[in-house]
């Protein structure tokens, strides 16, 4: 895909006011930018809130990873941030580094969180139980690459051989319509989470028709 995106998404009732979301989440009061071309949310400084009255995004990298590796009551600080809403995704779609990861907090608490970085797997980070999309997914059936290659049934290998191979999982449905690759599991989920909870994906956001760009005030000099 060649996307490089990730934050905090979620739906709410409540009157959303995306500078204060910034404010609420880092403790410094951010300034609108309109126009920088070095414009980045890769940049710690830098958030992009999208929103169309009721899903709000909040795209920030270091905000999105920082949220995996939170405490139950850093989450809930996040949680009441954002004004209490009853789910929150963090999410992580990050290619230029490797990096795919989602988490789901319900009311300010961790249900599910999976991790990979700089290309790694198995995931750095695994806990919760998998939502039923995932779950999906891990129910299929599946066969085994050996160095990119299929093997035959009667293949036999011994323990060296087997130290000096790659094996690879590959799920499928149907009669291999489909397939997917163990270690594109995470980012299939983000996408399927989206495209569940929200009617999209992360990176094709048309539909959020009002964006604000902030820098924190170190970040604008």
């Amino acid at each position: 895909m060649g996307f490089s995106i990730a934050g905090l998404a979620f739906k709410t009732q409540k009157e959303i006011t995306p500078a204060n979301y910034i404010a609420r989440l880092t403790g410094m009061e951010p300034v609108t930018v309109t126009g920088d071309s070095e414009f980045d949310t890769r940049d710690a400084g830098s958030f992009r809130v999208e929103t169309d009255g009721e899903t709000v995004l909040i795209i920030n990298a270091d905000l999105a990873l920082n949220t995996f590796r939170s405490s139950s009551e850093q989450l809930q600080q996040i949680y009441h941030a954002l004004d209490m809403p009853e789910e929150i995704i963090a999410f992580a779609v990050l290619e230029s580094g490797g990096t795919y990861g989602y988490a789901i907090l319900h009311q300010g608490v961790l249900v599910r969180a999976r991790l990979q970085e700089s290309g790694d797997f198995p995931p750095s980070i695994e806990t919760g139980i998998p939502p039923a999309i995932e779950q999906a997914w891990l129910d299929c059936p599946f066969y085994l690459l050996y160095d990119g290659e299929e093997a035959d049934d009667d293949l036999v290998m011994d323990e060296d051989e087997l130290d000096e191979v790659e094996i690879e999982k590959v799920y499928y449905k149907g009669d291999r319509e489909e397939e997917l690759l163990e270690c594109q599991l995470t980012e299939k989920v983000v996408e399927e989470l989206f495209e569940d909870r929200f009617g999209f994906t992360p990176w094709n956001t048309s539909e959020l028709e009002e964006v604000f760009e902030f820098k924190l005030p170190a970040a604008t000099h």
